[in-house]
Order: structure tokens, then C-alpha cells, then sequence
């Protein structure tokens, strides 16, 4: 059961405020103070929070700046969302290398963090970031994960 009561809604508001603040400032090249991190880490492990952010997430440069920025100084019991952010970014990018490293600190320290475990199977399984256009969809406070097709036998 998620609770989707005035906390919830509070946390994810703010979550939002931060993770659009962060996005803003890394586009403009400004870097996120010490507060502002832990706030932001803070806030990513309520899941709409991760999810509104993995759904601003791409292969951008910014992107993969602000979320390694924020890995690098993130305390180590709130790695799990920016790890897997910057791998989600940096796999999108083309970059398979970077991701399978942030993927391997998060795993290693949260073996059952969701995101980092879907992504980790499709760079395992070799899904071209491509297989992924216009994932994941985020409506309301879940994400809705684009299912493929299994092939008839």
C-alpha cells in the first residue's frame, strides 16, 4: 500500500522543487552546495521523487554531471538513486563503461535497490539505449514501465 496522504504529497512536492532547482543550476554550470546534496539525496529515497527524476534524466551531459556530482558526494547509505541516475544517463549516452561502474558501487552497497537492478539486467542482457525511447513514463506518483512484445514462437 502507498501512502499517498498529505506527507507523501509534502515530500514529493519538494522532491520535485529540488530535483527541477538541481536540473536548473546544472544546465546554467552551477554546482550544488553541500545542503543542497543532502537535501537532494535525502529526498531521492522516496520513489515518486526518484522516478519524477529518472524522468527528466537522459543522455545529457548536464545529466551525467549533476548525478555524478552527486554520487561523488553523496553519504554512503544514499547512493542507491544518484547511482543509479548517473548510470541510467550515462548508459543512455552511450557510455556502458560509466554506467556498469555506478551500477557496481550501488549494487554492491544495496543489492536490491530496484532501479539499479533493472538497469543492470538490461546492460546485462546488451539493450541498446535506443530500446528505451521514451522510458520510463511517469504519471501521477508511479512510473508505468514500457513492456515489450515477446516474439511468437
Amino acid at each position: 500500500v502507498v501512502d499517498v496522504g498529505p506527507g507523501a504529497r509534502a515530500v514529493r512536492a519538494a522532491g520535485v522543487a529540488a530535483v527541477r532547482a538541481a536540473l536548473r543550476r546544472q544546465r546554467r554550470g552551477e554546482r550544488l552546495d553541500d545542503d543542497e546534496v543532502a537535501w537532494l539525496t535525502v529526498l531521492l529515497t522516496h520513489v515518486p521523487v526518484r522516478d519524477h527524476a529518472w524522468s527528466r534524466t537522459d543522455g545529457r551531459d548536464t545529466d551525467i554531471s549533476l548525478w555524478t556530482d552527486v554520487l561523488r558526494r553523496a553519504e554512503p547509505d544514499l547512493i542507491g538513486a544518484p547511482g543509479s541516475l548517473l548510470a541510467f544517463a550515462a548508459w543512455r549516452a552511450g557510455h556502458g563503461a560509466l554506467a556498469a561502474v555506478a551500477l557496481e558501487r550501488v549494487l554492491t552497497a544495496h543489492p536490491d535497490h530496484s532501479l539499479a537492478v533493472i538497469l543492470d539486467d538490461a546492460l546485462r542482457r546488451g539493450l541498446a539505449p535506443s530500446e528505451l525511447d521514451g522510458w520510463p513514463v511517469v504519471t501521477g506518483s508511479s512510473v508505468l514501465r514500457r513492456r515489450r512484445r515477446r516474439p511468437r514462437p
